[in-house]
């Protein structure tokens, strides 16, 4: 390949060297959606380490109809990890409650590996679970213990209902747990 005569001039004064590659403008810009997901790339590991994302407990109650209902159940939790729901019926009225009955949504406990009632559901249905709590007298109290091990990852909301007797309206408490992968 020949130079020409003004490339063969430009060389000599070079030395003999190429000539210097063109200057470019090197910035990183990024979209705003970029920038909100390399915020949470680095907020992740810091959300990890503080436990913000461990398990975690909460507890719902309500009452009426002479009935308490407390549920302590696992709000958050990791796959394939263990702990426990637990159902508390207190009889808060003056007079002694025949026949208490609870549910709790059979679709709920669909999204755990394991569920153990302690004590055991007497009746299933498609739509729930029911313990016979039986005769409760006044400030009497009775607890339904399930030990959960979570299987599918995803918000699994969940209803426990108390109720007193045949024909009254049911105490009913909603939950949700959180399984993380």
């Amino acid at each position: 390949m020949k130079l020409s005569h003004q490339d063969e001039a430009a060389a000599e004064k070079r030395g003999g060297e190429p000539p210097a590659p063109p200057q470019l403008d090197r910035r990183i810009e990024l979209a705003p959606l970029q920038i909100l997901g390399l915020l949470l790339l680095l907020a992740l590991p810091v959300a990890a380490l503080s436990g913000a994302l461990g398990p975690r407990h909460g507890h719902e109650s309500a009452s009426g109809q002479g009935l308490e209902l407390s549920v302590d159940y696992p709000e958050r939790l990791r796959h394939q990890t263990s702990l426990t729901l637990e159902v508390s019926v207190k009889n808060t009225g003056s007079a002694a409650l025949q026949q208490t009955l609870l549910r709790i949504d059979e679709p709920y406990f669909a999204h755990f590996s394991q569920a153990r009632f302690t004590p055991e559901p007497g009746r299933l249905s498609d739509e729930h679970y029911e313990v016979d709590l039986g005769e409760l007298a006044p400030g009497a109290s009775r607890k339904l213990v399930v030990h959960l091990e979570a299987d599918e990852w995803g918000r699994h909301a969940g209803r426990v209902s108390a109720q007193a007797s045949q024909g009254a309206p049911p105490v009913e408490v909603a939950f949700a747990t959180v399984v993380f992968p």
